[in-house]
């Protein structure tokens, strides 16, 4: 075996490494969409539930502190005003 077959397998799987590390990459990255978006819908799902005046923390997996707040909503009440004419 020759130095030039030994560069040349080495740099073979230097290139094959790479090539996984690429699709390893692409393949977390599309799971932590997927998870990303599965997080999501269960928020909404939860914060229609949950009465006024709440306040959810959330911490994602990047560590990322998120503090959700529901307001008070107030009941409108219909004023009926009357006009008298004279």
């Amino acid at each position: 075996m020759s130095t030039l077959d030994n560069v040349d397998a080495v740099h073979g799987r230097a290139r094959r490494a790479g090539i996984f590390d690429v699709l390893k990459a692409w393949a977390d990255g599309r799971t932590e969409v997927r998870l990303e978006r599965e997080r999501r819908k269960t928020l909404d799902l939860v914060l229609d539930r949950l009465p006024d005046g709440t306040e959810m923390i959330d911490r994602d997996a990047a560590g990322r502190l998120r503090i959700i707040r529901i307001p008070i909503r107030t009941v409108c009440t219909a004023v009926v005003v009357r006009r008298f004419h004279r």
